[in-house]
């Protein structure tokens, strides 16, 4: 789809207290601008990630361990392992283990969560390299940022094309990365990066038709070599030599030529055997065939190919980043074959299925057990084995954790690879004591509830996409709901990363691509990360397969970081409405006017209100009203707030925020977000017919803790959201039956959560 002409203006406008920030304009990206009496008593505070004292900290003690750490040497253990396979809606990452050393070649949206299911450790990461900067490669980079600064990691390199450094200069505008130091390492073709670990040299590849769109449209590809191995000390050479035991004969080791006190030199290569030269590989990546050409004639490649290459500089593997398109162009493919038969080749692009989760399949079939219609399968086509006739043998599609050994050495290994096993997951249910005569139970109260609720396959219906705080975990990503208007219409509430992947995950790949046909609105709640950073990544698919209008709804100063993105990465804003958050509140917006009634007219509803809310400056709690007149309220994050219950009075459903424990009331506050009580209570007070809960924190997100019954609110209308639920209005009052076989299915998580909270009050006491 051709891009419209994108143009750029500046207003700054002060009314009632809002500031409206420099905007884009255009047929892209159009602005349309209200006051708003009502706004947030908190305005002026920021939400702060851990303290800088405390993240540099952190850094020391790492840095002490790091030093304490074994040096690299030619035994240290050294591998390749694929971490995003490219599949269609997940993450592109390749990961090198070189002793206490991590690198990363592209780092795609849901990487993070990825590492953190599988224990890749982020936390010792050094590199990052990308081959081109698009979204595919750099959506994982502002979330993984943020974790590996928390976790006290003072400094990242990346390597990348001219000008990718953009991208994370407007990342620090909208993420506190405040202690993280992003050095951007010289890319020179002339000049090779040396480390403790490797040589690698950089290719850079440029379009054939330049065109002056100011986009970055370099490419980089890495060719990367090992040192040699050290050679093994002869001890008897040593002896003929006159070298007594001691430090000498390290210094030998190591290469190093030494001294005797009686004057006599001894050579290094005399007494040991020859070093042994490091293995080599290659990551490559060529976009489209505008870069075909320059591609397959570029100098460095010859170098490591087979009739004009030492044996020791043909790659034992090549990764590929490159689109199957490409990959099947007979030129592509002549210059794949000019490595030989003993050159490996990696792919790492859409055409792969397996999408590198398990946990998620796991944990999706325990809660089938409960309600198959609420916790539906997630789609396992990713998981099958697919071939393609065209693949030679040497050709490797890789699943998650598909390995490549490089030192000691050369090996591949599938054996860890991830793949499903569902009679395990339910095996393990089995397994709990008492969890059979709790489902049968459930089952008889859903049956008998059923009955008096008259459901349907009615609509609107409620998907969740992401019911998790702040970073992903296993089994619940940042924020996203699918609010499906019918058929035809969909309202996407926040979009945390990965809220795309998480689409592909439940619907598969066709059917994803008829969701993104339904998405008429995206509402932004707020401007942390966990809200809007997979944001791009939808925009950039959904103008893959429609060329519809979509409104966004956001706060204003969004634009900043999406017009960044559109003028100097890859084309998203294909008609794009944004309006501000503050044109929907209650006391300004005027629904008679043209413009309101054309976005709902596109999202089918019959309006849409807004709030400010008690969290960071510009954050909204929003209701939507459908023509069937049900309300649907969304509190994003918050405090609790007076604005908000007044907003969604007497609505059919609230989704609130629940991040906190009720004992940790105190760190809600100090964090601007609610505990599960206070969630509950703001259900009552707008006499709201049922409260789901979401937002949970990581630390109890396989089960959260709700307050006892008999001294706590009622919860005979409160409901727990979990990832990938699928839910109408007329199965809501089901949630609640759920909440006793859930503590027992759940029960170590439960009994843990509950143990911290005693130790908690043991301590305060």
């Amino acid at each position: 789809m051709r891009s419209n002409v994108y143009s750029f203006t500046c207003h700054v406008i002060k009314r009632n207290y809002c500031t409206l920030l420099p905007f884009p304009v255009g047929r892209n990206l159009r602005h349309v601008s209200a006051p708003c009496k009502q706004f947030s008593s908190i305005h002026n505070n920021q939400i702060m990630p851990r303290s800088v004292e405390h993240m540099l900290g952190m850094q020391r003690m790492r840095q002490k361990i790091k030093e304490k750490s074994a040096k690299y040497t030619g035994n240290t253990k050294v591998s390749l392992q694929i971490l995003g396979t490219g599949a269609y809606g997940t993450s592109r990452c390749v990961y090198l283990t070189a002793g206490h050393t991590r690198y990363i070649f592209n780092c795609g949206e849901g990487t993070q969560r990825l590492a953190y299911e599988h224990k890749y450790k982020l936390i010792k990461l050094e590199h990052v390299f990308i081959t081109s900067a698009t979204w595919n490669n750099l959506g994982g980079m502002p979330g993984m940022l943020l974790t590996i600064q928390d976790a006290g990691v003072p400094k990242i390199n990346v390597h990348s094309p001219k000008g990718t450094m953009e991208i994370f200069n407007t990342i620090k505008k909208t993420v506190l990365l405040q202690a993280l130091k992003i050095n951007e390492a010289k890319c020179n073709e002339s000049e090779p990066y040396i480390d403790s670990v490797m040589i690698e040299k950089m290719s850079k590849i440029q379009k054939i038709d330049q065109k002056s769109d100011n986009r970055i449209s370099s490419v980089m590809s890495y060719i990367c070599k090992l040192h040699p191995r050290a050679g093994t000390l002869s001890l008897e050479k040593c002896i003929e030599k006159g070298v007594k035991p001691g430090p000498l004969l390290g210094q030998l080791k190591t290469g190093a030529d030494i001294t005797l006190p009686d004057g006599t030199v001894v050579l290094s290569k005399d007494v040991c055997s020859p070093a042994t030269p490091g293995p080599t590989f290659i990551i490559v990546e060529c976009p489209s065939e505008n870069y075909l050409e320059n591609f397959v004639n570029h100098p460095a490649f010859v170098r490591h190919q087979t009739g004009t290459a030492n044996k020791d500089d043909i790659p034992y593997c090549v990764i590929h980043f490159t689109p199957q398109e490409v990959m099947d162009n007979s030129r592509y493919v002549n210059w794949m074959s000019k490595f030989g038969l003993n050159t490996r080749h990696i792919v790492v692009n859409e055409e792969n299925q397996c999408m590198g989760t398990e946990a998620m399949h796991r944990h999706q079939h325990k809660l089938h057990m409960l309600h198959p219609e609420i916790f539906p399968f997630l789609n396992e086509e990713s998981f099958q084995k697919k071939t393609r006739e065209e693949d030679l043998p040497i050709i490797h599609r890789p699943k998650t954790h598909h390995t490549v050994h490089l030192q000691p050495q050369l090996r591949f290994d599938t054996k860890n690879e991830v793949s499903l096993h569902p009679e395990e997951y339910i095996n393990e249910v089995f397994e709990i004591d008492g969890i059979l005569d709790a489902l049968a139970e459930l089952q008889t109260e859903i049956n008998a509830r059923t009955k008096t609720l008259h459901i349907g396959n009615e609509y609107p219906k409620i998907v969740m996409l992401g019911t998790g705080s702040s970073i992903p975990s296993k089994v619940r990503n940042t924020s996203g709901i699918l609010l499906r208007v019918d058929k035809d219409h969909s309202m996407l509430l926040d979009c945390g990363e990965g809220t795309f992947g998480q689409i592909v995950k439940i619907y598969g790949k066709s059917e994803a691509h008829n969701i993104l046909k339904t998405i008429k609105g995206v509402y932004i709640s707020h401007m942390h990360a966990d809200h809007h950073i997979g944001l791009i990544g939808l925009l950039k698919e959904r103008r893959k397969v429609t060329e519809d209008p979509l409104y966004l709804l956001a706060p204003g100063h969004i634009n900043v970081w999406l017009h960044m993105y559109h003028t100097r990465f890859e084309p998203i804003l294909h008609r794009i409405t944004l309006i501000k958050n503050n044109e929907f509140c209650m006391d300004s917006h005027d629904p008679e006017l043209y413009k309101y009634r054309n976005i709902y007219n596109t999202l089918n509803v019959q309006a849409v209100r807004t709030v400010y809310v008690e969290h960071c400056p510009y954050s909204y709690g929003v209701s939507v009203t459908l023509h069937n007149g049900k309300k649907i309220v969304y509190s994003g994050d918050t405090m609790p707030c007076a604005r908000l219950v007044e907003l969604g009075q007497n609505c059919d459903l609230l989704i609130h925020e629940a991040t906190m424990e009720d004992d940790l009331i105190e760190d809600a506050k100090l964090k601007f977000h609610s505990t599960v009580s206070q969630a509950i209570q703001a259900g009552e007070k707008m006499k709201s017919k049922f409260t789901l809960l979401t937002h949970f924190s990581q630390r109890y997100s396989v089960i959260p803790h709700l307050p006892d019954n008999k001294n706590g609110p009622k919860l005979d209308n409160v409901g727990i959201a979990y990832d990938n639920m699928h839910i109408s209005l007329s199965q809501l009052p089901l949630l609640p039956l759920m909440y006793p076989t859930l503590k027992i299915m759940f029960n170590k998580y439960y009994l843990e959560i509950e143990d911290r909270a005693a130790r908690r009050q043991r301590i305060a006491a």
